[in-house]
């Protein structure tokens, strides 16, 4: 069985489908307004820069994350970033 996007433009509510409200980040961006007026994200890249990222989580699986490592300070105290492969923020250390 294919699958029917329900969603339709200029209906909000109509893009709230349970999956969508599992997605905190959907809900919190308000995306069901921006999916009725019409947007969908096609052709859009974004890059985003975080010394702390779970490399291993499922979002970021299938090739959708590209890691940089860089070098450099960004504070007067002299505090490098990011001091280790891949970040050193909290949930990488959780979870090494």
């Amino acid at each position: 069985m294919a699958y029917t996007e329900v969603g339709q433009l200029g209906n909000t509510t109509s893009w709230e489908t349970q999956e969508y409200l599992k997605d905190w980040g959907l809900t919190s961006m308000n995306a069901s307004t921006a999916y009725a007026m019409g947007f969908n994200g096609r052709g859009i890249n974004i890059g985003v820069m975080d010394s702390g990222v779970l490399l291993n989580h499922p979002e970021f699986q299938d090739g959708r994350i590209h890691t940089v490592k860089t070098g450099g300070t960004y504070h007067t105290n002299g505090m490098r970033y990011p001091d280790a492969a891949y970040g050193n923020g909290p949930i990488n250390k959780m979870n090494r």
